[in-house]
């Protein structure tokens, strides 16, 4: 069985672009890059593209921790200075979880600690199940029911995940806009917490 580190691996553009996973626990993520000249841009700095992608590749590590597939929905990025060399680190943080909505922001810095953008995205959670991996290890004080928040435990008994158990949940089963991971197109797919890293 796959863990989750092991299945985003099969993220085959971040592959391309270099991007290492360095942690992901429930609700956050650190992925890193190291800027390499085919990174760079006409004017020989690092090119937006690429840290776009490195920081939409921790928010899908963060956004997916849960158990349940969430894909992003709406994205802003904002840069604050240049990088032309060395390596670029992004640190993604839960902002807000809810049923089907989340929001998360992404720090991307370079190595001296310096903000080199920010990012932010809007997610929404499918209903879809997550792929097959192996079984969550829960706490033995740890109560089964699904936490309402979606914070803690592994994925709640039903297939659906924790953040369609509860009663009344909004649950559909069409696509939405964007793709899996975030408008950019990257695909991710959603493990629980508790799933060995």
């Amino acid at each position: 069985m796959k863990t989750l580190k092991e299945f985003l691996q099969g993220d085959a553009f971040a592959q391309h672009c270099g991007i290492e996973l360095v942690s992901v626990s429930p609700g956050r993520a650190v992925a890193r890059m190291t800027v390499q000249p085919w990174h760079l841009n006409a004017v020989r700095l690092a090119q937006g593209g690429a840290i776009f992608t490195l920081a939409d590749f921790a928010f899908a590590a963060a956004s997916n921790s849960h158990g349940t597939v969430a894909v992003g929905v709406n994205v802003s990025i904002t840069f604050m200075k240049s990088v032309t060399s060395g390596v670029v680190t992004a640190e993604a943080r839960e902002v807000a979880l809810n049923p089907k909505l989340a929001s998360y922001s992404v720090n991307v810095n370079d190595e001296a600690g310096h903000l080199v953008a920010v990012f932010q995205v809007s997610s929404i959670a499918r209903t879809r199940p997550s792929p097959p991996v192996r079984p969550s290890r829960r706490h033995p004080n740890e109560r089964a029911s699904a936490d309402p928040v979606g914070r803690g435990g592994g994925p709640a008994s039903t297939p659906r995940g924790r953040l369609h158990d509860r009663p009344g949940a909004e649950q559909s089963s069409g696509r939405p806009a964007g793709h899996e991971g975030s408008a950019a197109g990257a695909t991710h797919r959603g493990f629980g917490p508790a799933v060995p890293l």
